[in-house]
């Protein structure tokens, strides 16, 4: 990563724990549904505009990327800057 980076990961703690190096994990799954639940989506991953809606519109979730967002900015304002490793994770 460069210094100006933020990686964002996705992961399902059902397949293991968070990627290593990790400034900050999400822990998604007591708050919000997984996607997969609805049968429309279960094939679908990520990347599919359908898994975006359904994920973005959720009540909270837009709350949620905004607390991230500034402790993003948090770790970037430190008196170390530099790339911040992020990772959310459902089940």
């Amino acid at each position: 990563m460069a210094a100006t980076e933020v990686a964002i990961t996705s992961f399902g703690f059902l397949h293991g724990p968070p990627p290593d190096g990790q400034h900050l994990v999400v822990d998604v799954r007591g708050h919000f549904r997984d996607p997969h639940f609805s049968e429309a989506l279960r094939d679908l991953d990520a990347t599919d505009p359908r898994v975006y809606q359904a994920v973005t519109t959720t009540r909270g979730v837009a709350d949620l990327i905004m607390a991230t967002a500034l402790a993003v900015a948090a770790f970037r304002s430190g008196p170390v800057p530099g790339p911040v490793a992020v990772a959310i994770g459902c089940a």
